[in-house]
């Protein structure tokens, strides 16, 4: 995956708190890769985005499943996630979160990144800062307000 990529991400999931957007656009680099499948990385962070989506609309259900799928293949991709600078302790903070899920209500969860990737994020988005207050009922509710349908088609069709 491109540190691009990862910064974008990191910026719309810490400062814009708009998982639904997160999915958007990393489905999109996914699809757009020569080859692609359902074990690439970029799907964990799909699933990472939409367990946290599901989770702060109290959908504890849905986003327990994406998100074990998501620790799964966040597992098999260890060495990216060194190489885009996310800290040693985010599989472990993502299990925990997994398992308390259901006793816990939503709280934002940050992503573990090194200071030198901050640094890069900051570059690229000079408004980046981890957003602890309210996000608008329009960004809880994205799917609703915006994107009700979408061909999901090329996704449903990729191979495993």
């Amino acid at each position: 995956m491109e540190p691009l990529l990862f910064h974008q991400f990191v910026y719309y999931f810490h400062t814009k708190r708009d998982y639904f957007e997160c999915h958007e656009f990393m489905e999109e680099a996914w699809k757009n890769k020569p080859t692609f499948t359902k074990s690439d990385i970029e799907v964990a962070f799909i699933l990472f985005a939409t367990s946290e989506y599901h989770y702060r609309r109290n959908n504890i259900i849905g986003a327990q499943r994406c998100l074990n799928k998501s620790i799964q293949l966040f597992e098999t991709h260890a060495n990216a996630l060194t190489q885009l600078e996310i800290l040693d302790m985010f599989i472990n903070e993502l299990n925990y979160r997994l398992a308390n899920m259901k006793y816990n209500t939503y709280i934002p969860f940050e992503i573990p990144i090194s200071t030198a990737c901050e640094f890069n994020i900051k570059k690229q988005y000079p408004d980046y800062a981890i957003q602890k207050n309210p996000i608008t009922e329009k960004i809880i509710n994205k799917h609703i307000y915006e994107y009700l349908m979408r061909d999901k088609n090329p996704v449903n069709n990729a191979p495993d």
